[in-house]
């Protein structure tokens, strides 16, 4: 495997580096290490020696962009590594009607010419036919006109003498107007030398130095060239967090201010909610900014912990033995490489061993912080957002989502929207004491973290003694005036991105919301209570399975296959319609919901807590250093928060009353119809009318079905081959399939 190298450097150049590693992933933390030691900035792998089987999260590296073009496990194979500072595009087009081992991406600046780089890796056993469908690609990319940059192994020996015509690089070079830059040899034993790795260049000019640099993970030396190029090819920013700094905390005199703002009679007098908040919100973050000021610092990125000095002092006798014994080619040292060589990777899989060992060690029984320590180490999963997005635009389509979808149901007349009758009990929130307050902030985190006010649940946990009082003065008193204070309809969106599609393309980001953390606690004391009282009273269906204590996956599935294996042994079929929702937590209607809380019996002034706590929610939206500004949602139940799963369930609760000729599995919002027969049309004629019972209900209730992403499929034993299912949706066509991911 050879990695190709660009690294960003202090006078804004690009350091394009290749090496053969031959097979990533065991020499994926020496890789890393080099990576972060070197400053790299794209880093091109040949013979990655991948497949399907590994994922792009498995051999991620923080703080780049993963691309693959996998062979097998047992040879060739090209990958890149693209720092996330630098703006660049994929360029698939360019090899597509090729079949070769390489990957082009375009890096641009807005007012400068463009650069093609391509990685490529050439098989040893490759025809005269691989090496026309090189030259054929090339032709495709210097049809565009832009600086071509091509890197890689070729597996063919480069001899500087233009009397070699026949030299394959030397026509390269002729045909393309190309400077190979690569002039000593890049792979050594102790039996031959040569110079196979090359990068070829059609700008030689911009290329101010180009080395061969003897780092021995393989048998190949790693090359490199820098690259001046204009610094608008770098996104304008960096990663920064903000945070508050802890370095002079002092718990005691925080303690102690916090006891004197926290004076219960300094805040009797305030009678409206909105006030109160108010007013102890500017107390509490002055405060705070006088013992834990909020500092922006920019992330670094991660190295690997288990590469300690013992083991980078080995790898640097690694290299000088190496190079002792091409040169000298003498036996002995080249055996005393071998060694240490192995002892290197015995080292880095011990250090590793061990550092896994103690994090169990140190965290058992802890399985929260096992976890968290676990995720510092994996490779992040690409969160980052485009910078081609503002978070203006994110806002625009995070806070109207819904109602697009929900666009055909727009002149639609709310009818009475559950049929069975409504409850003869009432729903009552109790009055919280001071004692049950001090309880909710188990609920926070110990460590730092900021809501969308800048309040730290650090600093709230460490002074829940003394805000205690107050919070439970505020919420009873929220409770009382059936009012939830504006404030806290207020959250904050991170776009992530899904790893999948376009960066470029808003549909390809969900958004993570975050809400204040005072506002929390109250939610917790009212789902607690909404909770107790929906179950009490059996009011949520036992088709449910989400978001319901003793309910989870595992018995869903197993109400699920049990059934099916059940209808087995009764030589059953046993026909399965998977319904997806399009964005359903985003779409529910707020009239239909308050309706169906008034049916289950939440009424009068609870009633009207529940639609202040719906109406007139807002979000804004942080990315990339930038805040949006603030936008409307009126749909939709508020995300980030504690009560929205809850009132989700109330919402969809009713929809297997209106099914009857099939069972209904419900995970949230995935709902499965599941109906059995002896024959494939009693199946299909059964599921069917389930089906469009099913589409009644979401129509009433303003839900949009998705045909597209809906499956059907049959379960039978296996001497039984009746067909597929033959399904449709409101006029449009379910897929049938052989499996389904549940």
């Amino acid at each position: 495997m050879k990695p190709d190298v660009i690294t960003s450097l202090p006078h804004k150049g690009l350091l394009i580096n290749h090496l053969n590693i031959r097979s990533l992933l065991p020499k994926l933390d020496e890789i890393k290490h080099t990576v972060f030691s070197q400053n790299i900035d794209i880093l091109c792998l040949n013979e990655t020696f991948l497949d399907n089987t590994i994922t792009d999260h498995e051999m991620g590296i923080n703080g780049y962009t993963s691309l693959r073009k996998d062979r097998t496990r047992h040879g060739g194979g090209v990958a890149m590594y693209i720092k996330d500072t630098i703006n660049f595009k994929c360029r698939d087009d360019i090899p597509s009607n090729f079949s070769l081992e390489c990957l082009w991406i375009e890096i641009s600046g807005k007012d400068s010419e463009s650069i093609l780089l391509c990685s490529i890796y050439r098989p040893p056993s490759a025809d005269h036919t691989y090496y026309s469908n090189i030259i054929d690609m090339l032709m495709k990319a210097s049809s565009e006109n832009k600086h071509l940059v091509v890197i890689g192994d070729m597996n063919f020996n480069y001899v500087l003498d233009e009397e070699l015509y026949k030299n394959p690089i030397h026509f390269i070079e002729k045909c393309f107007g190309m400077h190979q830059l690569v002039n000593k040899p890049t792979r050594k034993t102790h039996s031959s030398s040569t110079l196979i790795d090359i990068i070829l260049t059609t700008r030689p000019q911009l290329h101010t130095k180009t080395s061969v640099l003897p780092i021995t993970m393989s048998d190949h030396y790693m090359i490199s060239t820098l690259l001046i190029y204009p610094s608008s090819m770098h996104r304008n920013h960096h990663k920064t967090i903000r945070m508050r700094d802890y370095k002079n905390f002092n718990v005691n005199l925080y303690l102690h201010d916090l006891h004197e703002l926290c004076n219960i009679n300094n805040y009797l007098g305030i009678n409206n909610v909105n006030v109160f908040w108010d007013k102890l919100k500017r107390d509490l973050l002055n405060i705070a900014e006088q013992h834990a000021p909020i500092q922006i610092r920019r992330v670094k990125h991660r190295q690997n912990h288990w590469i300690t000095p013992e083991i980078i002092k080995c790898m640097h006798e690694r290299d000088y033995l190496h190079h002792k014994a091409t040169s000298t080619k003498n036996q002995q040292t080249w055996k005393d490489y071998q060694c240490i060589r192995n002892k290197v990777t015995n080292l880095i899989r011990q250090s590793k061993l061990d550092y896994f060992n103690s994090i169990a060690m140190q965290t058992s029984g802890k399985n929260r912080q096992f976890w968290k320590d676990i995720q510092l180490l994996m490779p992040p999963k690409k969160n980052e957002s485009s910078p081609n997005i503002s978070s203006e635009q994110f806002n625009n389509h995070f806070s109207t989502i819904g109602e697009k979808v929900c666009a055909p149901f727009i002149n639609q007349v709310e009818n009475k929207v559950i049929n069975s009758p409504e409850s003869v009990y009432t729903f009552q929130i109790k009055h919280i004491s001071t004692i049950a307050t001090e309880e909710l902030f188990s609920k926070l985190s110990d460590t730092s973290s900021m809501d969308v006010f800048d309040m730290d649940c650090k600093l709230l946990k460490i002074g829940y003694k003394f805000l205690a009082p107050l919070l439970a003065h505020l919420f009873n008193l929220s409770v009382t005036t059936a009012c939830y204070p504006d404030d806290w309809k207020l959250a904050r969106v991170t776009p992530i991105y899904k790893n999948k599609g376009s960066k470029d393309d808003v549909l390809n980001y969900r958004p993570i919301s975050v809400t204040c953390y005072i506002s929390k606690l109250m939610e917790y004391h009212i789902q607690q209570q909404l909770a107790a009282y929906l179950h009490d009273h059996n009011f949520i269906t036992p088709d449910q399975f989400a978001f319901i204590k003793h309910h989870s996956t595992s018995t869903c599935l197993h109400k699920l296959i049990d059934n099916c294996l059940q209808n087995i042994d009764d030589k059953q079929l046993t026909g399965l319609c998977f319904l997806d929702i399009q964005k359903c937590f985003d779409t529910i209607n707020h009239t239909i919901l308050l309706k169906k809380l008034a049916h289950y019996g939440i009424k009068n002034n609870e009633l009207m807590w529940f639609t202040s706590y719906l109406t007139n929610r807002r979000q804004c939206v942080r990315m990339n250093n930038s805040t949006s500004g603030i936008k409307s949602v009126n749909i939709g139940v508020p995300q980030g928060s504690v009560l929205g799963p809850i009132l989700f369930l109330v919402y969809i609760n009713d929809i297997s009353q209106n099914i009857h000729l099939a069972q209904c599995n419900i995970f949230a919002d995935d709902v499965i119809l599941y109906t059995t027969g002896k024959t494939l049309r009693e199946v299909n004629d059964k599921l069917q009318l389930a089906v469009d019972e099913a589409s009644i209900w979401y129509t009433q209730n303003k839900l949009m079905v998705n045909a597209k992403k809906s499956n059907t499929m049959l379960i039978h034993s296996r001497n039984v081959t009746p067909g597929p299912l033959n399904l449709k949706i409101q006029d449009k066509e379910i897929e049938h399939s052989n499996s389904v991911k549940y």
